[in-house]
């Protein structure tokens, strides 16, 4: 799991954001608290140690660049009514909430993501529950919205980026 870096030394991460539907550069400041405060994480506000125990880390590429989102149990919301996600092709399961993309150095620790922005703004996608069986599933700017049930939804992001 990605850990902490350097004390006083910010990297560059990208902040996704489920409800402007943005992904933007960022200064991320090297403590797992900043990433509660960039992602706008509620549950923090309770929870002001080990934020860790809170996150969940989950791995895009083989060059360990990763997102961070809340632990499913800790959204604001429960998971059942929460209808806006994104996703990354690749990575087959929606994400909940807001996210922050890092990359990972051989001892686990935070560094700048290894891909440059255009690589995940490239493979996000925004992902919307309209009922319990209907979702829609667009690209990062917008086009290209697709009706389709979980399962193909599923499927449509676990292909990889042609």
């Amino acid at each position: 799991m990605a850990g902490p870096i350097a004390a006083g030394k910010a990297v560059r991460a990208y902040l996704i954001n489920t409800a402007d539907r943005t992904i933007a550069e960022v200064d991320y400041g090297g403590h797992s608290t900043h990433i509660c405060d960039l992602c706008s994480f509620e549950f923090f506000t309770i929870y002001k140690r080990w934020p860790f125990e809170y996150l969940t880390v989950v791995e895009l590429n083989e060059e360990r660049d990763v997102v961070f989102v809340a632990n499913q149990n800790l959204l604001e919301r429960p998971i059942t009514e929460i209808t806006e996600f994104f996703g990354f092709l690749g990575y087959a399961r929606p994400l909940a909430g807001n996210g922050l993309v890092l990359g990972t150095d051989e001892e686990g620790e935070s560094i700048e993501p290894k891909q440059p922005f255009a690589w995940f703004k490239d493979r996000l996608c925004w992902i919307e529950r309209v009922d319990g069986q209907r979702w829609t599933v667009q690209n990062a700017s917008g086009r290209g919205a697709q009706h389709m049930s979980r399962s193909e939804v599923e499927q449509f992001l676990a292909r990889p980026l042609a």
